[in-house]
């Protein structure tokens, strides 16, 4: 019953705190008894609360990890997804499914907590790929969909997010996880999901600083402009990307919409300046306003957007003809040259691995498999293949794997089917440029190296003939 199993581990509690040996008696004990626990839903409260208290003192969590517990209980929660898993396809559903793998989850938590123990775990490429795999398994759940599972998916989610963004090399192993992954998960919001995880690390979208801005009527035309905005600061992202979208936020608030459209009709001005409405709000803010109060961008970024940008507004004319400088032109530091060989190392991998045949039999599979699989997902899928196959391109020995692989035949047959359709679908121009990048590259090759350029057949069924294929590739690269 449920109150022995209280006085049990009250008792339990006592004995471990009496002194440090028995506290690691005690821990040999529950931890040994955890697998028929988790055998026992909605009977292991007590226990699970047990180790988690004893674990709360990181000496002990090292203790349990270096007699093999990390791996004991990796083996538990994929043995709970497995069961769950099992459940899938019947007709009934039990609230409470996901309360053990949750627990488990939890104390895996508690271990990764330690970098000491996050780093063996990360170097384990076989706990990591089965976390990914179980993961995937639990977000790819509908019958058995509760809110515990719910909660482990986003556990599971935190922990993948936390271990692959600590260094580059943690970057690699996740993506070589995700690799293997895909060849397992083909198709749905799965197969999404992990391209999702290759494309935010291989070719992360770069994002804008937000910035604070405080708009400002003139005070010499307090009398022609009627009203105020007062929700001041506003922020940058709600705005827009230029001084114009700052224009037509002020004429939206102030009832003036006969002057949304009108170029001439206001005037913005940043430190007595005139700005041009061309120009973007993050240059103006870090090229005309910083400057001018002491600071730099990196000051700025370093106190989250804490100064904010004052822009006065007000009706061109009125106050004669304005003498104030006008600022036209920003140097725009964000279309910098950079180093494809550097910029786009990582995904040096997807040649290395399976990874870029992958992507190609993917986008073969694309049509022919498309009444198996969900046409959002699909839709979703496409994209990120190209995105993902784009930046595998900007590297020269991916772009002779593809070359080697039949990537532009591949592309040129998916690129004619979709010039039949109304309307021409977005990844057509995405698709034209990964050929531009493989046809430039075969016409700098060597004649004597045509065999880089001979396409072979996408055929990931077979690991063997991938490697075989993937060290003949290297030998001619290095040969060249």
């Amino acid at each position: 019953s449920q109150a022995v199993r209280s006085k049990t581990k009250t008792l339990l509690a006592a004995i471990a705190a009496a002194s440090p040996h028995r506290a690691l008696v005690v821990l040999d004990l529950v931890t040994s008894m955890l697998g028929q626990a988790a055998a026992h839903n909605g009977q292991s409260a007590e226990i699970f609360t047990l180790i988690t208290e004893l674990m709360q003192d990181e000496s002990y969590r090292l203790y349990a990890v270096a007699r093999g517990f990390l791996a004991v209980l990796c083996h538990l929660i994929t043995d709970d997804v497995a069961r769950i898993r099992a459940r899938e396809h019947s007709c009934s559903s039990d609230i409470a499914q996901g309360l053990v793998l949750k627990n488990l989850l939890e104390l895996l938590g508690l271990l990764l907590q330690l970098p000491r123990i996050r780093r063996r775990f990360k170097q384990s490429e076989t706990l990591l790929n089965d976390m990914l795999d179980n993961f995937l398994h639990v977000q790819s759940l509908i019958v058995q969909k509760t809110k515990l599972i719910d909660d482990c998916a986003k556990l599971l989610r935190a922990t993948f997010a936390s271990i692959s963004s600590e260094s580059e090399q943690d970057k690699r192993r996740f993506c070589m996880a995700c690799v293997l992954a895909l060849e397992k998960h083909r198709h749905g919001r799965t197969a999404v999901f992990l391209l999702e995880q290759l494309s935010s690390i291989m070719c992360p979208v770069k994002t804008l600083p937000v910035y604070l801005l405080i708009l400002t009527k003139s005070a010499t035309q307090e009398e022609y402009i009627r009203g105020a905005l007062t929700k001041n600061p506003y922020t940058s992202s709600e705005i827009g990307l230029t001084m114009r979208d700052v224009k037509r936020k002020i004429c939206m608030d102030l009832d003036m919409a006969g002057l949304m459209d009108d170029e001439n009709g206001m005037e913005v001005m940043v430190r007595g300046n005139i700005i041009s409405l061309h120009l973007p709000i993050h240059l103006v803010y870090e090229q005309v306003w910083l400057p001018a109060a002491g600071f730099d961008a990196a000051a700025a970024a370093r106190a989250g957007g804490f100064f904010p940008m004052e822009i006065v507004y007000r009706l061109q004319g009125l106050d004669g003809e304005a003498t104030e400088a006008l600022i036209d032109a920003l140097d725009d530091t964000s279309h910098v040259e950079v180093d494809d060989e550097k910029d786009a190392a990582m995904t040096a991998l997807m040649s290395e691995t399976k990874g870029l045949a992958l992507l190609l039999q993917r986008l073969t599979e694309m049509d022919s498999n498309s009444s198996n699989s969900s046409p959002n997902a699909g839709a979703q899928l496409e994209p990120l293949l190209l995105d993902v196959l784009f930046a595998c391109c900007r590297l020269r020995v991916n772009r002779l794997a593809a070359l080697h692989l039949g990537a532009v035949d591949v592309l040129l047959a998916r690129i004619s089917s979709a010039l039949q359709l109304d309307p021409l679908p977005a990844s057509v121009e995405r698709m034209l440029l990964i050929v531009e990048q493989l046809v430039e590259q075969a016409n700098r090759l060597d004649p004597l190296d045509s065999t880089l350029a001979e396409p072979s057949s996408v055929d990931t069924a077979s690991p063997s003939n991938n490697q075989h294929s993937s060290s003949s590739s290297s030998q001619e690269v290095r040969g060249e």
